[in-house]
């Protein structure tokens, strides 16, 4: 998707928590030197240029037997809007 790239990834994790066991190991006394947490993220301009499509379907759910048929295109990363009015009557 869009902002995948600002999800951070388990090994940039595993660094920032080493890092941040380095900084304790470090401290004499009140002199220990802390980096500030940035509360902001940079975003690259590029991220924003990618062209998307979403598929939007609307469906007649009439029998159970459907349902399959629903299940595949909610899958395939289309969004379904379902008729239920003849099967509910049912």
């Amino acid at each position: 998707m869009v902002f995948d790239f600002l999800k951070k990834k388990p090994a940039e994790e595993k660094e920032a928590a080493a890092e941040g066991e380095e900084a304790e190991g470090s401290k004499e006394g009140a002199k220990a030197k802390k980096k500030p947490k940035s509360d902001w993220v940079e975003l690259d301009s590029a991220a924003f240029k990618e062209d998307f499509s979403v598929n939007v379907r609307v469906e007649t759910l009439k029998d159970f037997a459907d349902t399959t048929r629903v299940q595949q295109m909610v899958r395939e990363g289309n969004i379904v809007f379902l008729k239920i009015k003849g099967l509910r009557q049912k």
